[in-house]
């Protein structure tokens, strides 16, 4: 979406300033494309060489699992041992 959203952007301002000719090519036109430009390729590139947003599942090609935090305690929880019913007794010292 932002993809879209920026390449729209930077084909409106160069279609303003070269097709319609309501425009110069001034600093009011050049910056935000500039701007607009270094932000698409930033969002094209980031992602793919940080491995940015891993955790949403094909985003980014990360191979790797992320249990849900309900998994994780289930699993934790099954490494504990109950006591076994032995010696009614509360206070076995007294």
């Amino acid at each position: 979406m932002g993809y879209w959203s920026l390449s729209l952007t930077i084909i409106l301002y160069f279609t303003e300033a070269f097709y319609f000719h309501s425009t110069d090519l001034n600093f009011y036109v050049v910056f935000p494309c500039v701007l607009n430009i270094l932000t698409l390729l930033g969002l094209i590139y980031l992602p793919t060489k940080l491995k940015l947003f891993g955790q949403i599942p094909g985003t980014s090609g990360m191979d790797r699992e992320v249990d849900d935090e309900n998994t994780q305690i289930l699993r934790s929880m099954g490494n504990f041992r109950r006591r076994k019913p032995g010696n009614s007794a509360k206070n076995k010292h007294v």
